[in-house]
Order: structure tokens, then C-alpha cells, then sequence
């Protein structure tokens, strides 16, 4: 069957596929070779033309392909990155509150009022998801009830009406991150981006601008605490393109990313 080929083939791909630290996008793209191959054939059998249909197929036929794969791909990660993760760890703990870390984060003083409890609570919820469909969907719940914590502030509060910009927006996410217990921020990032990037047949790019905006404001949140112990310029190369030897333009997408967030909030 096109199911049991499917799941031979990520087997044979676990077995035989060797993870050189740095060439984590070869990785995605020979998991998306094996999805192209499968969405193919399972659209000729049941002749689904439609590029919704397509869509949705694909989304599923890839995160059975990373649930799959799930204890090949993310310890790989999390042992990549461990460096990196204890930096991020210690630069959240230097700040010894909320109240602290406000008085660092632009704009952050007058957004104390906001509460962003749910959003952290959602947010933690990433250590119990497996496939990065699952890590996405968290990312972008918490984000949401950020919104809406935003959304529900009591006009009363202040007799001057405060506008909340896109930038007050990703600051809030910079706390949201604070508030929340996650151990392996980074590996998790870079597992979603693993599914994110690169080209798809059913609209990469799409798919990336609807769930990706969420991503990019935690990405953004996660570069405030990391660039706090570098002393290299913010243009210099992120924990994001740390993999290895990747080219300038890859060394700035996270720079990119946290510009469409800003893009992305403000409208």
C-alpha cells in the first residue's frame, strides 16, 4: 500500500540518513522529498485535484512523516544547541521579575497592566508537542491570547485611551517568554522551522504567512534575551543561522522575520 511505502521509506531515511550539525535544511528538504512522493501518488489514486485538497493532504502526509521522525530529528537538536539554550536560559533568569525585565524591554513600562498569563501557560505547552505542525499550532494559540489579553484591557484603566502598536505587541511577547517554563526554546524553534522553510507545491508561502507570523514574534522575543550577552552587532549572525556554515542572506532571516512581525502587527 501507499501508506506502508510511505512509512518504509521513513524508516529506510532514519536508518540511513546521517545529521551533520549544520546542514539541518538538507535534512527538511529530504523529509519534504519523501512527502512530495507520497502526496503524489495518494493524489493520483483518489484523483484529488483541488490545491486545497492538496493542502490539506500534504499537512497531514508531513506530520506523520515528523511524528515519525520525531526521536531521530529533535535530540539532534536539543544536543546542537544546548550551548546556545543554557545562554538563553541564563539571560531569562537575570532578570529577578517581570517588573525588572519591563524596565529592559522598549516600551515595556507602560505595558505592566497587561496580563499575559494564559499566553505563557499556552506557550509551555510546547514540551509536550511532538511534531512541529502541533509546536506551531501552540505558538500561534499563545500568541492569540496574547491578543486577546490586549483586546480586553478595561478602558477605565486610564483616562487617556493608549494605543498598543506592533512593537508593544512583540514586547509583550519578550514577557511571554519570561513567564513561561520552556527547556528547549531553541530546539523547538528551529524544529518548526524545519517544516517552514523551503518551497511547497500547496503554497509555501501561504502557509508560512498564516502561521508563521506567531513564529516570528517568539523568534523576536527569543533574540531580545540573546542578543542581551552578545557584543556583536544585532546584524551579525543569530543563534537561528548557528547551524553552521550558512551564507549571509541565511544569516539575516531571522532579522527578516522579526521585520514582517513588526510589518505584520502594525497593520
Amino acid at each position: 500500500s501507499i501508506q506502508g511505502e510511505f512509512f518504509d521509506e521513513v524508516d529506510r531515511f532514519r536508518k540511513t540518513f546521517v545529521q551533520v550539525p549544520g546542514c539541518e535544511n538538507r535534512t527538511a528538504e529530504r523529509i519534504r522529498e519523501i512527502v512530495t512522493e507520497a502526496v503524489d501518488k495518494l493524489s493520483r489514486q483518489h484523483k484529488v485535484t483541488s490545491a486545497s485538497q492538496v493542502a490539506q493532504l500534504e499537512f497531514k502526509v508531513s506530520r506523520q512523516a515528523y511524528t515519525a521522525l520525531y526521536s531521530f530529528i529533535f535530540p539532534h537538536l536539543q544536543s546542537l544547541l544546548t550551548e546556545k539554550e543554557d545562554q538563553l536560559q541564563r539571560s531569562v533568569r537575570s532578570y529577578a521579575s517581570p517588573d525588572d525585565l519591563l524596565k529592559a524591554v522598549p516600551g515595556g513600562e507602560r505595558l505592566c497592566f497587561v496580563d499575559v498569563t494564559e499566553s505563557a501557560a499556552e506557550l509551555e505547552l510546547l514540551e509536550g508537542k511532538i511534531a512541529p505542525h502541533e509546536k506551531i499550532e501552540c505558538v500561534d494559540k499563545a500568541h492569540a491570547l496574547l491578543q486577546k489579553s490586549i483586546a480586553s484591557l478595561a478602558p477605565e484603566r486610564s483616562s487617556t485611551p493608549m494605543e498598543i502598536t506592533g512593537d508593544d505587541v512583540l514586547s509583550l511577547f519578550i514577557l511571554v517568554v519570561y513567564r513561561s517554563q520552556v527547556k528547549n526554546f531553541l530546539a523547538h524553534v528551529c524544529h518548526m522551522e524545519m517544516y517552514l522553510q523551503g518551497p511547497s507545491r500547496s503554497g509555501g508561502g501561504a502557509r508560512f504567512e498564516e502561521a508563521g507570523y506567531a513564529v516570528s514574534a517568539l523568534q523576536a522575543g527569543l533574540q531580545f534575551f540573546m542578543e542581551e550577552e552578545r557584543p556583536v552587532a544585532p546584524t551579525g549572525p543569530s543563534v537561528f543561522s548557528c547551524l553552521g556554515s550558512q551564507g549571509p542572506e541565511e544569516a539575516s532571516h531571522l532579522q527578516g522575520l522579526v521585520r514582517s512581525a513588526q510589518a505584520q502587527a502594525a497593520r
